[in-house]
Order: C-alpha cells, then structure tokens, then sequence
C-alpha cells in the first residue's frame, strides 16, 4: 500500500494481515517502486495524491519493474484526480478505490484480482 497517510496505512495494514495477507506499507512512489524493484508483488494499492511521484507516474514505473503487478488506485480528491484516474485506469490499472473506503472493498477486490490471476 502507497499511501501518505500513515494512519490509513497501518489500519489497512492490520486488517489485511488479519486476513491472511502480506501487507507492506509505503509513504512514497519512489520506496513503493524500490520495493517492486527488490520483491514481486502482487497487488499495489496506490494514492494518486503522493508527493514527487503521483499515482500515475509510480505505477508507470512499477509496471516496468514487474508488468505483472496489478494497480488499485486510491483517491479522497475524486474530482481533482478524475482525469489521472482515467488515464492511469486506461493505462492498465485495475480499479480505484475512492475514500474514505471500507475494508471490506478493498479485500473484495483483492479477492477478485487472486482469482483472476489463477486464471
């Protein structure tokens, strides 16, 4: 998860791993690609909202780093990012989650992108 809000993070962080899921969590493009770059991951949760490196441009860099990796954007700015999100969505990206958003959305579309990857 690429998020400036630490708080969000470690909530959608403890959730997660009480689920079962690995969760890292991340203030910043740049340690989110240093990531990709150092371990596969599977699914990337990105704030469109991040300081340096927008949403955009850091799932453009990961996908270079790891094309199989599959983005969930993230934004509390829905009009203000309305235009990022469609670019970044028609680039690729999965979906984007707009906040505040309950959990139980996120590891929905969790499940449904570990079932669409057994495929």
């Amino acid at each position: 998860m690429v998020d400036v809000d630490v708080d969000a993070g470690n909530t959608m962080q403890n959730t997660l791993k009480e689920k079962g899921y690995s969760v890292t969590v991340c203030k910043s493009g740049e340690e989110a690609i240093a990531l990709a770059r150092e371990k596969p991951r599977d699914i990337f949760f990105i704030d469109m909202e991040l300081p340096i490196l927008n949403g955009l441009e850091t799932y453009l860099e990961i996908k270079k780093v790891n094309s199989k990796a599959v983005v969930v954007l993230m934004t509390a700015f829905r009009q203000k990012t309305e235009e990022i999100v469609r670019q970044t969505v028609e680039k690729g990206a999965h979906s984007c989650l707009y906040k505040p958003f309950d959990v139980d959305e996120a590891i929905c579309i969790i499940e449904k992108i570990l079932k669409e990857k057994q495929k």
